[in-house]
């Protein structure tokens, strides 16, 4: 099987943000329950926060009244990225300084939007590899790809 791991690996991602996540009051992860999201993800962000006694909510969607001086937002789709920019700035917060942002998934647009986003991504590039070499020669194989972590201004 080739899949990717949501829950030990990203836990280790985290970890990996924990420094970085200690000007920030409080951790909310935005996850829509309605697109079908592993629950990997949840529970990893859960414990995290939980582990390193960070004050955190899980949301279903980002709203304005949420954005407030002292937050880190992780969010998975990228319209929930854009408004929380966009809330953000209509309420004079500067991203990286009194929000903190972090996506799911890199693009090149996370590069480049409010000089970088962080991100924790697939490695697109080796499951891909390994997908099309499975299908080429198709061997009893077990393959595991972590998270990619793009550590970025917006935290």
């Amino acid at each position: 099987s080739i899949s990717q791991d949501f829950y030990i690996e990203l836990k280790k991602s985290l970890d990996l943000l924990a420094p970085k996540l200690e000007q920030y009051e409080e951790f909310i992860l935005v996850f829509p329950s309605e697109r079908r999201h592993p629950k990997g993800i949840r529970q990893a962000f859960v414990e995290f926060c939980e582990g390193h006694e960070i004050t955190y909510d899980v949301v279903e969607k980002i709203d304005k009244r949420l954005i407030t001086p002292g937050r880190v937002f992780g969010v998975i789709e990228d319209s929930d990225l854009l408004s929380t920019i966009q809330f953000s700035e209509e309420k004079g917060y500067q991203i990286g300084h009194e929000i903190g942002l972090i996506s799911y998934n890199e693009t090149p647009m996370k590069k480049m939007i409010r000089n970088g986003i962080t991100v924790l991504s697939a490695d697109f590039f080796s499951l891909g590899k390994a997908i099309s070499q499975f299908i080429c020669k198709p061997e009893p194989t077990v393959k595991v790809f972590p998270p990619q972590l793009f550590i970025r201004s917006s935290i």
